[in-house]
């Protein structure tokens, strides 16, 4: 009996500690707060918005710390485009630094790899054991395993839910209909919360 308050007790834990991986709760790019009109054309009808830190919170925690690791930054763009025409991301816009260096956004299929870094969910027959002794092992208690199943479920679960995101809000390459508004997200080569100008190319 004890054994079982035991598991209830640390699967109520794995949710409140850092203990265990929170579980990543998929980011909504048109919901988040922007810094608004960090690119605005002569005429306002395109106006471009930006969102540094979308990977802030503790939900979120294993992603930053690898965006951190990687000196990279996941930033959300909006994009409001009330002119008459169709704007893509390759052809029409640039993104500087403040040095007014151009930067390229890292590709998608780099970014999904560096930020779900493979798991392997099976446990070898020595993560069932622990050292005691010299020559003696005994077996793990079953609230050990389940802290270590519930962790590694997690991260997949987190990782399936990022990769979703950046594939279904990446904004790559883009392309913005006339009198539109799009939000989405780009991997910048840049520490993270370095400011940047996304603008429109020279004409």
């Amino acid at each position: 009996m004890k054994q079982i308050t035991g598991i209830i007790v640390l699967a109520s834990a794995c949710l409140c500690t850092q203990a265990c991986t929170l579980t990543y709760r998929s980011i909504q790019p048109e919901r988040l707060t922007y810094e608004e009109n960090v690119y605005s054309s002569p005429d306002s009808a395109i106006k471009v918005s930006i969102n540094y830190h979308v990977l802030a919170g503790c939900r979120n925690r294993m992603f930053s710390d690898i965006e951190k690791a990687n000196k990279t930054n996941l930033v959300a763009l909006k994009i409001n485009n009330l002119s008459g025409r169709k704007l893509n991301m390759v052809e029409d816009f640039v993104i500087l630094t403040n040095n007014n260096d151009t930067i390229q956004p890292l590709p998608l299929k780099t970014v999904i790899e560096s930020f779900t870094v493979p798991l392997d969910n099976e446990m070898s027959d020595d993560d069932w054991l622990y050292r005691v002794g010299e020559n003696t092992w005994e077996t793990v208690d079953g609230v050990a395993i389940l802290a270590r199943v519930i962790s590694g479920t997690k991260k997949t679960i987190s990782q399936l839910r990022l990769a979703n995101d950046l594939e279904y809000n990446y904004l790559e390459s883009i392309t913005i209909p006339p009198n539109s508004t799009e939000a989405g997200f780009l991997v910048l080569p840049v520490k993270r919360a370095t400011p940047v100008k996304v603008k429109l190319k020279e004409q």
